[in-house]
C-alpha cells in the first residue's frame, strides 16, 4: 500500500514532520481498522512529492501501476466535497486505474 501526499509551496520546508504527522494517523487507521477483524497490510509505504496532488498522483500511478486508486481531502470530507473541487474532478478523469472515493477518516 502506498499513501502519497503533495506537499504545497508553503510546506516544502516541512517534510519530516508532515511525514510523522501522516504516518501516524495512517498507523492509527490501520488498528482502528485491525481492531474491528479488517485484514490490514502490515506496512505501508509513504510517498511525499512536491506540487500539486494530480501531478504527485500521475507520477505515482505511471511509476508504480497500482489496482485501485483511493484518495480524498483533509480540509473537507465526502463525496461531494472531493467533486466540487477541480483537483477531484481532474484526479477521476485522469487516473488510468480504478479510483475509491470515500468519506474522511479521522
Amino acid at each position: 500500500m502506498f499513501i502519497v501526499h503533495a506537499l504545497e509551496d508553503a510546506q516544502e520546508n516541512d517534510h519530516g514532520n508532515a511525514e510523522d504527522r501522516i504516518r501516524s494517523h495512517v498507523e492509527r487507521i490501520l488498528a482502528e481498522l485491525a481492531g474491528t477483524g479488517v485484514e490490514v497490510p502490515a506496512q505501508f509505504d509513504l510517498i511525499l512529492r512536491s506540487g500539486g496532488i494530480l501531478a504527485a498522483m500521475m507520477a505515482v500511478e505511471k511509476e508504480f501501476s497500482p489496482d485501485l486508486a483511493a484518495f480524498g481531502r483533509t480540509a473537507r470530507t465526502g463525496l461531494k466535497a472531493l467533486i466540487q473541487g477541480s483537483d477531484g474532478q481532474l484526479l477521476l478523469a485522469h487516473q488510468r486505474s480504478d479510483c475509491l472515493v470515500g468519506p474522511k477518516l479521522s
